[in-house]
């Protein structure tokens, strides 16, 4: 169940910090820096150290993971980029994009070859997936002052980022 998109840092972010589901929030916001740190995902850089760089927002999406029966399983938080205030062709190349996914027909051949074997099929969840590949052009993101207060970092900095970012 999602609990807030997070439309304005103000309205959303801070209302959830106030209310009775505060320490949950506030542990996985600090999982999921912690997790950037881990990742090497981003460098500090201090408003000089622009040089005029166009920077994008990034948002703080929280939701509570649930099982079947609505019992509350972990708190999330995310970081987003609002890569919509970017400019296709000024902030990136169209034609660079790319989303490495498999082919409808890999998967249920993946499927089909375990079955027909009569073998056991597992699944994993990779943790911070996304973290894990590389940038190769500047992308300079804006954290909320909010965000960076909660987590103990001087509030005027700007992250370069290494990784990718949802």
């Amino acid at each position: 169940m999602v609990v807030a998109l997070a439309a304005t840092i103000a309205t959303y972010f801070t209302k959830l910090l106030k209310g009775e589901d505060r320490e949950g929030y506030l542990n996985a916001i600090k999982d999921e820096h912690k997790s950037f740190i881990d990742k090497d995902v981003y460098s500090v850089l201090n408003e000089d150290q622009l040089n005029g760089k166009k920077t994008i927002p990034i948002k703080v999406i929280l939701n509570k993971k649930t099982d079947s029966n609505g019992q509350l399983l972990k708190y999330k938080a995310r970081f987003v980029c609002q890569g919509f205030r970017q400019i296709p062709g000024v902030d990136f190349d169209p034609f660079e994009i790319t989303s490495s996914v498999c082919r409808l027909e890999t998967l249920r051949l993946l499927i089909a070859i375990p079955t027909i074997l009569n073998l056991d099929i597992e699944q994993y969840d990779v943790s911070t997936a996304f973290l894990n590949s590389v940038i190769k052009k500047d992308v300079v993101v804006k954290p909320p002052k909010d965000l960076l207060k909660i987590l103990g970092l001087k509030e005027n900095q700007y992250w370069k980022l290494k990784k990718t970012v949802q």
